[in-house]
C-alpha cells in the first residue's frame, strides 16, 4: 500500500490508538468463536492494510466504503480503484458468510460489529 492509501488510513482512523490485538478481542469480540474473528482480522488486513486493533463494534462501515474527497486526480488514482475493490470484497464476503449461516435477513450490515457478528453467525 502507497503513500496516499495510508494517508486515506490516517484519514478515516487517525482519531484513535490501536489496540494490541489480545486486548481488542477480549474488549469486543470475546464472544465469537476466536477462528472466525481472526478470519475477519485477515481478510480486514489483507483488503486494506489496516491494523485491527483500530477497529471499535460501533465505527460505521462508511469508514470503508465512503470515496475520498481530494483534489488531486493523481492521489484519487491511486486510492479510489483500490478503496472501490475493497469496499466490493467487503460485499462480497459478508454476502456469502451470510448464506453460509442463513443470516440473510441481518444483511445490509452498516457497523463492523453487525458485519463481525453476521460473519461469525453470532448475531444476537
Amino acid at each position: 500500500m502507497g503513500r496516499y492509501w495510508r494517508e486515506w488510513l490516517q484519514e478515516r482512523f487517525g482519531d484513535r490508538t490501536a489496540l494490541p490485538r489480545d486486548e481488542a478481542v477480549r474488549r469486543f469480540w470475546s464472544d465469537v468463536p476466536p477462528d472466525d474473528l481472526a478470519d475477519f482480522f485477515e481478510m480486514v488486513e489483507t483488503e486494506y492494510g489496516l491494523d485491527v486493533g483500530l477497529l471499535r463494534p460501533d465505527d460505521n462501515l462508511a469508514r470503508f466504503t465512503t470515496p475520498i474527497k481530494t483534489k488531486n486526480p493523481l492521489r484519487w488514482f491511486l486510492v479510489e480503484p483500490g478503496l472501490e475493490d475493497s469496499a466490493s470484497e467487503l460485499n462480497y464476503q459478508i454476502v456469502q458468510r451470510a448464506d453460509e449461516f442463513g443470516l440473510g435477513q441481518y444483511l445490509p450490515v452498516h457497523t463492523v460489529g453487525e458485519y463481525v457478528r453476521v460473519w461469525c453467525g453470532r448475531v444476537s
